[in-house]
């Protein structure tokens, strides 16, 4: 072989030889920022909706009636959390009177139901209706009680 074959057949194999040493470069502290940032914005936060004070009128064969009083919360991820915060002050009178309309309509079992998965259920509804897509994940509540009577 010839110097001319040899000099053109190590430039050939030089990339090839070079690649193994390109193929675990990565830059872990900039990798594990992002990772952290996206965890981060994944978390989920409370949005406070404010405590409710509310009197039921009578239900049902037996014309039950009551009292309801929560305190809720949202959570919402925390990259969402000052839009879903906005919102829920600039609509609050709005909310209140959902919330006011869908509890009024509640039978005393779904206001005893052990998850209160209605109420629940109508929170995020209600946080959600401004929304293009859905921002509130679950609803919660600081303090419930309920009062037949």
């Amino acid at each position: 072989m010839s110097n001319s074959s040899n000099k053109h057949r190590s430039q050939r194999l030089l990339p090839l030889l070079a690649l193994p040493l390109l193929i675990g470069c990565v830059d872990a502290d900039a990798l594990i920022s992002q990772r952290r940032a996206a965890a981060a914005g994944m978390r989920l936060e409370e949005v406070d909706l404010g405590k409710f004070h509310i009197s039921l009128p009578p239900h049902g064969p037996d014309g039950q009636s009551g009292v309801v009083n929560f305190h809720a919360f949202v959570q919402v991820t925390n990259r969402n959390l000052k839009e879903v915060q906005t919102t829920v002050e600039e609509h609050r009178p709005r909310l209140r009177h959902q919330m006011l309309m869908a509890v009024r309509n509640f039978s005393a079992e779904d206001l005893t139901a052990p998850e209160l998965a209605s109420l629940r259920k109508k929170l995020v509804d209600a946080v959600n209706e401004p929304f293009d897509e859905p921002l509130a994940q679950t609803a919660g509540f600081y303090s419930v009680k309920f009062f037949p009577l």
